[in-house]
């Protein structure tokens, strides 16, 4: 690789990493903000805080002043829907810009935008967090179904959809990269997007964890550890039993549901934090690294089907 290619490659790989540090912040505070925040306002909910990462997601947390299922589902189906329309919009912004820096970071936007929303999706349905999960369980109060998305198998067509949608909204991508890396051959295409932006995202993922360590937060890690992840999720399942059997109990009590729910939640934090048996421990997927890996294979079927004609338009 001669100088006049290595240059460029590291020009432009500091430019997408400032790019992708840039963006990945404004897609979480409107995903935050503008999904979760504002939605929960204008559906007659308070919002009682919000609570922002430098390098990975967020939370919002809102009050309901009734118990309208509906009302909720739209604030936790909020940020998602948010992601997917706005990354179709900018996608198609994009394609107008003329300045190859704002074209640059308007693409990546929209893929942050969309790729995230199927990843929040598909790993959220599987190992039981977030708004996905949130959602869910939602439904299964209203209508009685999805009472464990992993097992009935939600996070699937997720994540099979995944390899398309990468390969459709990185295509845009692709052409900006070759535009600004000229290859001559496909393996090179494959090898400047992982220098680039596959180290872009190593590098924002190592960051996370940096201020993970640092501020001892994990409420917004990707899980890794999947032993460790079984255990606490096998816990966590010991807990909200107890929880539903205290709730039924009360029932019979005819308490107010707001004297209910806090006596609910009194007399389970009182309890002592049991281990489960190691037989109601059960084996996860990586399902992390399969959507990265869905998603790679999307993104290298794009640069197998560029069209040059379009590159030198």
């Amino acid at each position: 690789m001669d100088w006049p290619v290595l240059r460029s490659l590291l020009r432009f790989g500091l430019l997408l990493q400032v790019l992708f540090s840039i963006v990945t912040r404004i897609t979480v505070l409107t995903h935050e903000l503008l999904g979760h925040a504002l939605l929960a306002v204008l559906v007659g909910a308070k919002c009682e805080g919000i609570h922002l990462t430098f390098f990975e997601g967020g939370a919002v947390n809102f009050h309901l002043a009734d118990t309208s299922w509906w009302r909720a589902f739209v604030v936790q189906g909020g940020g998602i829907s948010l992601d997917l329309i706005f990354g179709s919009l900018v996608l198609l912004w994009a394609t107008r810009i003329q300045r190859p820096i704002l074209q640059l970071a308007v693409t990546l936007a929209g893929e942050i935008w969309i790729l995230g929303a199927i990843f929040y999706l598909t790993c959220g349905l599987y190992f039981g967090w977030g708004d996905p999960t949130s959602m869910a369980l939602l439904l299964e109060k209203r209508f009685a179904i999805f009472s464990d998305p992993r097992e009935q198998g939600l996070w699937i067509p997720f994540l099979a959809m995944a390899p398309m949608v990468s390969y459709l909204v990185m295509r845009p991508y692709c052409v900006l990269q070759e535009a600004q890396l000229p290859s001559r051959t496909f393996l090179r295409r494959i090898v400047f997007a992982g220098l680039t932006l596959g180290v872009a995202l190593a590098t924002h993922v190592g960051l996370g964890r940096l201020e993970q360590a640092w501020t001892g937060d994990r409420d917004f890690a990707y899980p890794i550890n999947m032993q460790r992840l079984a255990e606490r999720e096998a816990a966590s399942r010991l807990r909200s039993q107890q929880f539903h059997d205290i709730v039924m109990r009360l029932k019979a009590e005819h308490l107010p549901t707001t004297e209910l729910g806090k006596r609910a939640f009194a007399e389970v934090n009182a309890l002592p934090n049991e281990v489960p048996k190691l037989e109601d421990v059960k084996p996860l997927l990586p399902m992390v690294p399969l959507v990265l890996l869905a998603f790679a294979s999307g993104g290298i079927a794009a640069l197998r089907r560029l069209d040059r004609r379009s590159m030198l338009s």
